[in-house]
């Protein structure tokens, strides 16, 4: 009897740190506030927190809402989130299958299928778009295409909260009767407003260095 109730409690052990919450609690990841939408689960041993129902997490430092129908998360480490709509302080959205978020270094990157827009694109679809929280910045990589302007590309790096967009060869543009294209892969155009620069120079590529790779 004594051997039997020793497997039972080794048994039990990990169905104890598994340790169920009621759904009005709100968790904290880095700068976002969690609230779930059902009820969310606890690792002791892992530390990690899951939301089977997904829920709602909310950085108003960084302008990022992120709602899911399915996410968990580790304090220090990543957050992981399918069923993902994120909409950010320039009015821009993201729709994307599943969204993971860096706390360490501030990146959210969203992949599967996926679509962005903001006051100055529309339609736009890329294999993968990163979030840079820290510099406000947004990379779409990987077969872009874009609604409005009509537009394809390699990647495009998105700053000053849609101010300024530098898109990256080979790639082609047509907008109000004017039309760009460039083949070449090290090809760049940048677009300020209603102002287009085919080859910017080295000290307006300045600020988007550190976002092409």
């Amino acid at each position: 009897m004594g051997m039997n109730r020793v497997t039972m409690n080794r048994r039990l052990l990990p169905l104890a740190l598994l340790l169920p919450l009621s759904s009005s609690l709100a968790s904290t990841f880095g700068a976002f506030q969690i609230t779930p939408k059902g009820n969310q689960k606890i690792n002791l041993e892992t530390g990690l927190t899951e939301l089977p129902s997904g829920g709602t997490a909310v950085d108003s430092k960084n302008g990022l809402t992120l709602v899911a129908r399915r996410m968990s998360f580790k304090s220090g480490e990543t957050l992981s989130a399918s069923g993902v709509t994120l909409t950010i302080k320039d009015g821009g959205a993201l729709v994307a299958d599943a969204v993971t978020f860096d706390q360490r270094t501030g990146m959210l990157k969203a992949t599967g299928h996926l679509s962005f827009k903001n006051a100055q694109i529309s339609g736009l679809s890329a294999d993968s778009v990163q979030i840079y929280s820290l510099q406000s910045a947004v990379v779409a990589s990987g077969n872009v295409k874009a609604r409005t302007p009509a537009l394809k590309a390699s990647s495009i790096v998105v700053l000053g909260a849609g101010k300024q967009i530098l898109v990256n060869g080979p790639y082609t543009l047509s907008s109000k009767n004017t039309s760009y294209a460039n083949a070449r892969q090290d090809s760049h155009l940048l677009l300020s407003g209603d102002v287009a620069t085919a080859r910017p120079p080295a000290s307006l590529l300045k600020p988007f260095t550190p976002f092409l790779k």
